[in-house]
């Protein structure tokens, strides 16, 4: 698992974990940041991450996005997005 960083733009990942407070994963939740959500990078760090679900773009500080640890879901992107 690495933190949405550290994934480059196009990248399709799975969300595994979200390490943070309460108020931190309450925002991330409702916005279908969840564990099991498949997302796909749109623009990378540095700076805001954007990234692509459903037919949704969600834009992240980088402090957010370092706290949402994924790992690689190159399959289950036409499933899920």
């Amino acid at each position: 698992m690495r933190p949405l960083t550290a994934y480059s733009a196009g990248s399709r990942v799975k969300v595994c974990s979200i390490k943070g407070g309460r108020g931190v994963k309450s925002r991330l939740e409702s916005l279908g940041l969840v564990p099991g959500a498949v997302v796909e990078v749109v623009k990378p760090a540095p700076g805001p991450v954007i990234v692509k679900l459903n037919s949704s773009r969600i834009v992240l500080g980088v402090g957010e996005a370092m706290k949402v640890y994924c790992e690689s879901a190159p399959e289950a992107l036409d499933e899920a997005v």
